[in-house]
C-alpha cells in the first residue's frame, strides 16, 4: 500500500493548514515582506527579454508563469532616485505634484 495514501490532507503544505498550521507562518510572512522591499528599494527588477509572454499562469506546487520568465535585478542609486523625487515634489523638475505656487 502506499505510505503517502495515510497523510493527512495538507501535511505536505508549507506551514500546514487549519487547526494545525504553524504558529510561525504570520511571523514568516512579515518577515518574506521585509526583504521584499528591502530588495526592491535597492534593485530595479527588469525582464531580461521583454518580447516573452509569460503566458498563462499554472500551479505547479506554487503559481508560475506558463513560459519561463527570467528577471534581472538592476542595482540603482537609491540617493539620486530620492534627491529627483524632492525636485519633481518641489516644483522643480517638471512635475504637476508638490505644493501649489499660489
Amino acid at each position: 500500500s502506499d505510505p503517502w495514501s495515510k497523510k493527512a490532507k495538507g501535511a505536505w503544505v508549507a506551514f500546514g493548514g487549519y487547526r494545525r498550521m504553524c504558529i510561525g507562518f504570520t511571523f514568516a510572512l512579515v518577515e518574506l515582506k521585509a526583504i521584499l522591499i528591502s530588495l526592491l528599494q535597492r534593485y530595479r527588477v527588469e525582464l531580461v527579454d521583454p518580447k516573452i509572454d509569460p503566458g498563462n499562469m499554472v500551479e505547479a506546487g506554487v503559481n508560475q508563469p506558463e513560459n519561463h520568465v527570467m528577471f534581472r535585478f538592476v542595482k540603482h542609486d537609491a540617493h539620486a532616485i530620492a534627491v529627483e523625487n524632492n525636485l519633481k515634489w518641489w516644483g522643480l523638475k517638471g512635475s504637476s505634484s508638490g505644493p501649489s505656487q499660489a
